[in-house]
């Protein structure tokens, strides 16, 4: 669940996984421009909604720039003031924004993502469909975080080296512990998933 956390900016939550078949699915997000205490409180209260998935899947990724590591460290603060904790991933980006989210394109173009019914046409698919001339591509970033997390590329390999191929191999590679989610329709690019109990589509 990757938060893209710049002070003064807009900012994202998105929480996503993969799940058995290797299938990206996007489960929630949010998205607005926030000062520092209430981005804890978003992340925290996000973490709180799906917490046996984040528990027993893959944590928290949280960007950590050198300004963005004061972020971190109130969130742990955060945690143990409530007593509640979860594993956080630090989000050290080795290639460009744009590197990032264009390892996205060969996740969509096989058909392996699934979204939210409530996405539909919401703010996630308005920046995946307007990237790279769209004002805003903060959820897109997070996403492709998600990957990033879902999917660990080699330290050693450069990023001139990730072909479409090599990162389907290294998704071949990759499981995740999310459970898959029935289908209920389908949309040019991606498809989308109704979440069962314990997940909630009114957010």
């Amino acid at each position: 669940m990757p938060g893209d956390t710049a002070y003064g900016d807009n900012a994202a939550i998105v929480v996503g996984g993969l799940d058995k078949s290797n299938n990206l699915v996007v489960v929630d997000y949010k998205y607005a421009r926030w000062e520092p205490y209430q981005m804890i409180n978003e992340l925290y209260k996000m973490c709180l909604k799906y917490e046996d998935d984040i528990i027993h899947g893959g944590g928290v990724g949280i960007e950590t720039t050198l300004f963005q590591k004061m972020f971190k460290f109130e969130f742990e603060k955060k945690m143990k003031a409530e007593g509640r904790f979860y594993k956080i991933h630090e989000l050290k980006h080795r290639r460009s924004k744009e590197e990032r989210i264009l390892a996205l394109q060969p996740v969509y173009e096989s058909g392996s993502c699934y979204h939210t019914v409530w996405m539909q046409d919401g703010q996630l698919e308005e920046e995946l469909l307007a990237f790279p001339k769209g004002r805003h591509d903060d959820l897109v970033d997070a996403l492709a975080s998600i990957v990033e997390l879902c999917r660990p590329v080699p330290l050693d390999m450069p990023a001139k080296d990730l072909s479409p191929e090599k990162i389907r191999q290294i998704a071949d590679e990759e499981r995740a512990k999310l459970q898959r989610l029935p289908l209920v329709s389908k949309r040019s690019g991606w498809s989308y998933e109704e979440m069962e109990s314990g997940y909630h589509s009114d957010f």
